[in-house]
C-alpha cells in the first residue's frame, strides 16, 4: 500500500483564480452586488441585476427576479454568499430548478476563499488540491473522505509557524 502525504500550504501562500477552479455557467449564475468583488455572469443578465437594463415595455422599472424570468424563461432565486470578514459578501443569483445547495456552497467556498490548499505527494507525484475549510476543521478523516484517500495510508501535516533568523557579516 502506498503512502500519501499531504502538507497544508500556509494561508499566506495560497493564491488561486476562482475561474480556474469553478467553471461558472453564466446562463445559470450571476454573482454581483458588492463593488469590492468582481461581478461574474452574462453581461446582459448582470445589467438586469444592476438596474441598467432597459426593457421596452417597462423601461428601468422592473423587479429583478421577474425581469430575469422574462428574459431567460427560467425562475431565478437569489442568496447572499459570505466570506470570513464583515465586508466579504456578494449576491448570487441562480436558476432555481437547475442548482442545488451543494453547488451554491462550492461557489461560496471558492469565490470567497474559504478553502485550504494542500500539496499532495502520492506514488512519486506531487500535485495540489483545494479543500473547503469546514471540511478541514473536521480533521483527517473528513479531508481524506473529501479527496478520496485512504485514511490509514495518509499523513497530513499543517504549518506550525516558522523562525526568522538573521545572518550577520562584518562591515569593513
Amino acid at each position: 500500500m502506498s503512502k500519501t502525504i499531504l502538507r497544508k500550504v500556509p494561508d499566506e501562500d495560497v493564491y488561486y483564480n476562482f475561474e480556474d477552479f469553478i467553471e461558472l455557467d453564466k446562463k445559470r449564475f450571476i454573482i454581483c452586488g458588492n463593488d469590492d468583488f468582481r461581478s461574474l455572469g452574462d453581461k446582459k443578465l448582470i445589467s438586469i441585476v444592476e438596474g441598467t437594463y432597459y426593457d421596452d415595455e417597462v423601461g428601468y422599472d422592473y423587479e429583478t427576479l421577474e425581469e430575469l424570468k422574462k428574459v431567460t424563461g427560467k425562475v431565478w432565486e437569489e442568496t447572499t454568499i459570505r466570506g470570513y470578514s464583515q465586508s466579504d459578501y456578494q449576491t448570487l443569483y441562480y436558476v432555481d430548478e437547475e442548482v442545488d445547495k451543494e453547488e451554491i456552497e462550492m461557489i461560496e467556498n471558492f469565490y470567497m476563499g474559504k478553502v485550504s490548499e494542500f500539496e499532495v505527494e502520492e506514488d512519486g507525484d506531487t500535485y495540489h488540491e483545494f479543500v473547503p475549510d469546514d471540511i478541514v476543521w473536521e480533521g483527517k478523516k473528513s479531508i481524506c473522505d473529501y479527496l478520496g484517500l485512504n485514511v490509514d495510508s495518509t499523513t497530513i501535516y499543517k504549518d506550525d509557524g516558522y523562525k526568522k533568523v538573521y545572518k550577520y557579516k562584518e562591515i569593513n
